[in-house]
């Protein structure tokens, strides 16, 4: 039933029409013609509307200038993650866990509250306490002390936890995992105090000076998480992936896998401790550490085939070059070293576009060079200063050989796989799909502000990492599922724009109470109905919101 205005020959005509059904077809009936729209008498109109809001227990008798919004709420964050919550079957899994115990803590209520502010405004656990009231739907009945005690049973269960969401995974949407993504980062902590979990090393956040832990995490090929560990912060990265292969092979028991990592996971032993547990790899490769036989034959360009592109002013050449790679292993009990071999094959690229970005790279390092050396302020060969001779005298003067020698490669690059049954564009691809990870990073530091990290004992600062790996499975997800309905809106941060956007206003006016709704956002509306999540009323008392 609806109002609707129709032309006649001189004036508009208000009338209440009704949809109806008939032989499967929708039309239309007059059920009262309330006459010309500038003749109709609107003090008639109100009160007929009062007394059909007073019938359907919708106040409206009242003063709108007597009102005050008391709060406002978000009603959506918890009714979206209680869905995700149901769909991994976490209530399932806690039960099984906790079943020979008797916990106190309401565990889901405060994932619950950790998790929605981690999604929509992340902040840290003592201002998520102080604003439990802004999510509807959430049960208060728990203390800051119970925060920091399920963040000790997330530490506590990390490898269980690891271990459902990976079996959900592959029940509810048939993860593959045939080829499976590992990458490490660092995550600082504002402070310069060192244990066995926190401590100095090279930071990816350019932060040297703060202590950190180095995390280490496998996706499959659409961004899923498979599972991740934290290390000390002085770990070198090449030194996290044995158990990483580990984890694969034992806790999630799979056999046959390929592994794609970034060069910095590239050494010898690493390689060989894959073949060992029959995985194949396509890693990046250091084409500059080669031989120097292989040396020239990577930067003979006349030997490259050029592949056609997108863009006919760009330029994209590639080359494979068989590679056996001698690696010398030390047995510990015979003392006894012996040579292993492993045959794999580089495919080098070269493209106009990496070309043009490395010689512009190259001359904001030695712009910078030139200017260490004015302020007198070189210490190491790292960065800019890797082009200064003589470096901490006097004599310090930019290394016109070091520049020559990296010009020549410029557009460079090499990707090194075991896998002989992929083709050169297979590898190329899978290897292009590794900035999934690192976007899942930029997800968790910058859009999840999983750093800095503000626990101090290596059980908290654990199950903090357990929230955020649980806050990003649930963003990543959602993401998924609206992608899947050709939704390409469907980034971290309309998803957190989707989640802020679901809020109410508590509004009293003469004494009465009721939520007034923010409009709906499209992208809002598409989730919650992929969630199979009804919109409440845009207007409504609160016993029936």
């Amino acid at each position: 039933m609806f109002l609707r205005t129709t032309q006649g020959t001189n004036k508009k005509y208000l009338s209440i029409v009704e949809g109806y059904r008939e032989n499967g077809k929708v039309k239309q009936r007059k059920l009262l013609s309330l006459g010309a729209v500038d003749e109709v008498n609107k003090e008639q109109l109100t009160n007929l509307a009062k007394k059909l809001l007073e019938f359907c227990n919708v106040p409206f008798d009242f003063d709108i200038y007597n009102s005050e919004e008391i709060s406002r709420k978000n009603w959506g964050a918890y009714l979206v993650l209680s869905k995700l919550w149901e769909l991994f079957k976490f209530d399932n899994f806690w039960k099984d866990q906790l079943k020979d115990r008797k916990l106190k803590i309401d565990i889901k209520e405060v994932l619950m509250l950790l998790l929605s502010d981690r999604l929509c405004t992340p902040c840290s656990k003592l201002r998520s306490f102080n604003r439990q009231d802004y999510y509807y739907g959430l049960k208060k009945d728990f203390s800051l002390q119970d925060i920091y005690r399920t963040l000790d049973e997330l530490s506590d269960y990390k490898e269980e936890i690891e271990k459902h969401i990976f079996k959900q995974n592959q029940n509810q949407f048939n993860m593959d995992v045939e080829v499976v993504f590992y990458d490490v980062t660092t995550f600082y902590f504002e402070s310069i105090k060192s244990d066995d979990i926190r401590d100095f090393g090279y930071g990816k956040d350019g932060k040297f000076n703060e202590v950190q832990v180095v995390f280490g995490m496998l996706t499959n090929v659409e961004g899923r998480p498979i599972g991740f560990d934290i290390f000390p912060g002085n770990t070198y990265e090449g030194n996290t992936f044995k158990d990483a292969l580990i984890k694969l092979k034992n806790k999630y028991n799979i056999k046959k896998v390929t592994i794609v990592a970034d060069r910095g996971l590239n050494s010898s032993h690493n390689l060989l401790d894959l073949k060992s547990r029959e995985f194949e790899y396509i890693v990046g490769s250091k084409i500059k550490n080669l031989n120097k036989k292989l040396k020239e034959t990577v930067l003979d360009i006349d030997s490259y085939t050029n592949i056609k592109t997108d863009d006919d002013s760009e330029v994209f050449k590639y080359k494979i070059i068989e590679y056996l790679r001698k690696i010398k292993v030390k047995d510990e009990e015979t003392n006894i070293t012996t040579t292993e071999l492993i045959t794999s094959k580089i495919i080098c690229t070269w493209s106009s576009k990496r070309a043009r970005k490395d010689r512009k790279d190259r001359e904001r390092l030695v712009e910078k060079a030139g200017t260490l050396i004015k302020t007198k302020k070189c210490e190491n060969k790292r960065g800019a200063q890797k082009y200064i001779n003589n470096i901490k005298t006097d004599e310090a003067e930019i290394d016109i050989e070091k520049i020559e020698y990296d010009s020549r490669w410029d557009g460079f690059y090499g990707v090194e796989t075991s896998d002989k049954t992929l083709s050169s564009e297979e590898v190329l691809d899978s290897y292009k799909k590794l900035w999934k990870i690192e976007e899942s990073f930029k997800i968790l530091k910058s859009h999840l502000e999983a750093r800095p990290v503000f626990h101090w004992t290596k059980k908290r600062i654990t199950g903090h990492f357990v929230l955020s790996y649980i806050a990003f499975l649930f963003e990543r997800t959602l993401e998924l599922e609206l992608k899947k309905e050709n939704i390409e809106t469907s980034s971290a941060n309309y998803i957190r724009d989707c989640l802020t956007s679901m809020e109410f206003s508590e509004i009293l006016i003469d004494g009465k109470t009721f939520y007034l709704r923010s409009k709906i956002n499209d992208l809002s509306d598409k989730l919650l109905k992929i969630l199979k999540i009804k919109t409440p009323k845009t207007i409504s008392l609160p016993e029936g919101f």
